[in-house]
């Protein structure tokens, strides 16, 4: 590593990048050689829109700050003229934002590598990922791959119920018919009852 003497513009600098690496927790490297500023500009407000940063490194405080964040995998994001893209929302979201992108833009930006979940992952490795679908388009399909049983189930299940219920309102009646006699001829019994309390006298 170059050996650096430390001045306070060199040492804001590292701090700036220290706190770039420990707010973030996904990082994508990139070199803007040949790109137009035009283009870079562009490029800026794509990032922005995913909920992440764009920051131009220089290589040698780069790595110190790598160093100092105690994260030496960091260091194999910084190699030439370097750009890194950091982000601490969904990595797929930003990842699909700017192959989109740059499918779509002829900015003369190459995709270098990333960083993802503790480990280094190359360009192949990241096209691969942008190439997933999203968390939206996850759900959006279980929902539809469920929604049909789950319809048919609910009317399974509501359709006995209401048979039940039905049966209930029609035997209602009959029932509390037959509990009346039965409440009248219950009252003979204890007037029958009298005479013998009479007797035993």
């Amino acid at each position: 590593m170059e050996k650096i003497m430390p001045n306070e513009k060199k040492i804001k600098m590292v701090e700036e990048y220290k706190t770039l690496f420990n707010s973030n927790d996904f990082f994508i490297s990139i070199n803007p050689t040949g790109s137009a500023v035009s283009s870079i500009s562009k490029f800026r407000k794509e990032i922005n829109k995913a909920d992440a940063q764009y920051k131009v490194v220089k290589n040698s405080l780069a790595l110190i700050a790598a160093n100092e964040a105690g994260n030496e995998k960091l260091q194999d994001l910084i190699s030439g003229p370097t750009s890194i893209l950091a982000s601490k929302s969904d990595p797929l979201a930003l990842t699909k934002s700017i192959y989109k992108f740059l499918s779509e833009e002829n900015l003369g930006i190459k995709i270098n590598n990333a960083y993802l979940d503790g480990e280094i992952i190359d360009e192949i490795q990241l096209n691969e990922i942008s190439k997933l679908p999203s968390k939206d388009e996850l759900i959006s399909k279980l929902l539809m791959l469920i929604s049909s049983p789950i319809s048919r189930l609910v009317y399974n299940l509501k359709f006995p119920i209401s048979q039940l219920t039905n049966t209930l309102k029609q035997i209602g009646p009959q029932l509390a018919e037959a509990e009346e006699p039965k409440a009248e001829a219950e009252e003979p019994k204890a007037e029958a009852e009298e005479p013998k309390a009479e007797a035993e006298e």
